[in-house]
């Protein structure tokens, strides 16, 4: 976060910034195989093949995407966890 009062807020409420780094692009795309295609491209041209990705729940294809990448994750057996202050 680049605005100071906006990093005053966060820390006066113990708060923490998470900003994602995979931009799944689901919002624009309605076909959930391209959106788990350019989520993995996306985490495999990170340094350690990871990511905190960005879904929006209120789409159907991103619902089904999102199942498709837990699926694969937890086949390959890597971690996945959730972000907690």
């Amino acid at each position: 976060v680049s605005v100071a009062k906006v990093r005053e807020k966060i820390a006066q409420h113990k708060l923490i910034h998470v900003f994602w780094n995979v931009d799944t692009l689901d919002w624009q795309d309605k076909n959930p195989q391209s959106i788990f295609s350019r989520t993995l491209k996306q985490m495999n041209a990170s340094s350690k093949n990871a990511g905190i990705v960005l879904f929006h729940d209120i789409h159907s294809q991103s619902v089904t995407a999102s199942t498709m990448l837990m699926d694969y994750l937890n086949e390959k057996k890597l971690t996945v966890c959730t972000v907690q202050g």
